[in-house]
């Protein structure tokens, strides 16, 4: 596979081929599972799959970036794919690892940098990703280093009340401005339902509770013989 660019930096030297899913050698497929694996599992916790993992690599869709030293091992890799999200023509990263010896040396800020190239000439809209907010690296690495922002279409934005039940932050970088505006739009729309519908829970949540109360009080004088029995069912009926 022919070089689509060359990475080379304080002594570094790798090359970065293009692959589809169909063109990834199956060794280089090995290599990705297993790199992803030992970068991730952990920070999956209980939500790690093999199996998922592996059919998300072996999709059809799946494209790659490999960044390959001179000695023609592997060091790094991307996985995207040109997605539709929200009407939105997007370039969604699925995985950024690199090898722990080349680690903090902008590999993987120069891969990103050429994905953002190629989702361009491809027409899409902007870059997206998911990062687990346990990932204090993963996220200031694109917030901070590349100025990726939290996409309103993240939970935390669209449903603030239950943010909290969230594990992952949607993360983006558009440079469409009607594009932008459109996820801004349809955001904005799925944060007022949700705030609706939860104020209708808690409101529904506290005239239970107060009927609660109201029935709890009648038990007592019950128990206390300052109310009859039978009055009970009366109110009740």
């Amino acid at each position: 596979m022919a070089a689509l660019a060359k990475i080379q930096k304080d002594g570094l030297s790798l090359e970065v081929a293009f692959y589809t899913s169909d063109e990834l050698p199956w060794d280089l497929r090995a290599w990705v599972f297993e790199l992803v694996k030992s970068n991730m599992e952990a920070v999956y916790a209980e939500d790690w799959d093999d199996k998922e993992k592996r059919e998300e690599i072996m999709d059809d869709k799946a494209r790659f970036l490999v960044a390959t030293d001179e000695s023609g091992m592997p060091q790094a890799f991307v996985h995207f794919r040109f997605e539709i999200e929200q009407d939105v023509e997007l370039c969604y990263v699925y995985d950024i690892q690199v090898n722990a010896p080349v680690q903090r040396r902008g590999v993987g800020k120069h891969l990103m940098l050429l994905v953002e190239l190629i989702a361009k000439k491809n027409a899409m809209k902007g870059i997206m990703l998911t990062s687990f907010k346990n990932n204090d690296v993963s996220n200031s690495f694109y917030l901070q280093k590349l100025k990726y922002v939290i996409d309103p279409i993240s939970p935390s934005y669209s449903n603030p009340m239950s943010a909290d039940q969230y594990e992952y932050e949607i993360i983006s970088k558009l440079w469409d401005k009607e594009s932008q505006q459109r996820l801004q739009a349809q955001a904005d729309d799925a944060r007022s339902a949700w705030l609706e519908y939860d104020l209708e829970q808690k409101v529904i949540e506290k005239l239970a509770a107060e009927d609660k109360g109201k029935l709890g009080k009648t038990d007592a004088l019950i128990a206390e013989g300052l109310l009859p029995q039978k009055d009970l069912s009366k109110k009740l009926r």
